[in-house]
């Protein structure tokens, strides 16, 4: 009676040593089996069904990538997206609701709610040339350069970035400085700052905040 034979015996009822100790001598049958065929075909011939075995994996992962459906990149929207916010080149801020079709001319319209600051919201309807013409989405103009007061603005907002991270505080700090501007031309400065890159904008249903740009310039 072979291992294989004497372990298949035991399947049902011996002890842990008997059963393990039949179980290595299967292996050790096998292992010799497997050598005595390798031996009897000869090596050149087992490099050969090697070389065939990875060769026909190559094929069969050739074919599969070849069959794979091509990776394609996400399209570019070419009009306003609902929940998304969007900035005025005035600097004001308008967050898409919904996208509708006028029921008459077929004119493709996005409505939702423009907002100058935080506490200020009226509801508007914008369409393709605001899209083309005044929001983000094209690519804006080159920006002016920097007034020395947005210069002030952004060195006091690389010390102090999480104060400083929209309109109404800005035209505080303004008043601080003896400056008297409006809600309107500071938001303006923040997004001048935007423009060139020292300032990321997000915006929600609250206003529009501005956090201080790391790979533009590693103050924080």
């Amino acid at each position: 009676m072979s291992a294989r034979d004497e372990l298949y015996a035991l399947a049902g009822w011996g002890d842990d040593r008997t059963a393990n100790a039949k179980i290595d001598a299967y292996h050790d049958e096998v292992t010799r089996g497997n050598a005595d065929w390798l031996e009897g075909i000869g090596q050149d011939h087992a490099a050969s069904m090697l070389r065939y075995s990875l060769d026909l994996a190559d094929e069969m992962d050739t074919v599969e990538k070849a069959s794979a459906p091509a990776p394609t990149a996400t399209p570019q929207p070419d009009f306003f997206q609902p929940g998304h916010g969007y900035t005025h080149r005035d600097g004001s801020d308008f967050l898409t609701v919904a996208v509708t079709n006028h029921p008459i001319t077929g004119e493709r319209l996005a409505m939702g709610w423009r907002s100058e600051h935080r506490d200020w919201h009226r509801p508007a309807v914008v369409g393709i040339n605001q899209w083309n013409h005044e929001y983000d989405g094209v690519a804006p103009p080159a920006p002016e350069p920097l007034t020395d007061r947005q210069q002030r603005l952004l060195a006091e907002i690389q010390r102090r970035p999480r104060e400083l991270r929209s309109s109404s505080p800005v035209a505080a700090l303004y008043r601080e400085w003896g400056v008297h501007t409006s809600l309107r031309e500071a938001r303006h400065d923040l997004y001048a700052l935007a423009q060139h890159g020292y300032l990321t904008a997000s915006v929600d249903v609250t206003g529009r905040r501005y956090d201080l740009n790391t790979r533009k310039d590693g103050a924080r």
